[in-house]
């Protein structure tokens, strides 16, 4: 068998799996994780936080 297709459930290619659910406050959705590479799984960014749908117009 061909390790580098096949992954055996002893050695598998990733701990976690290959898919995750997120959730947040608009719904949920399955994401395919292991089509994200490793660099790219963590983001730190800034982040801007708007009180109402009022705000974010105010905000552009």
């Amino acid at each position: 068998m061909d390790d580098q297709v096949i992954a055996t459930f002893e050695k598998p290619f990733s701990r976690h799996g290959g898919t995750k659910v997120l959730s947040g406050n608009l719904g949920r959705a399955v994401m395919k994780t292991s089509a994200v590479p490793v660099e790219n799984q963590v983001i730190e960014a800034p982040a801007v936080v708007f009180e109402s749908q009022h705000d974010v117009f105010a905000g552009l």
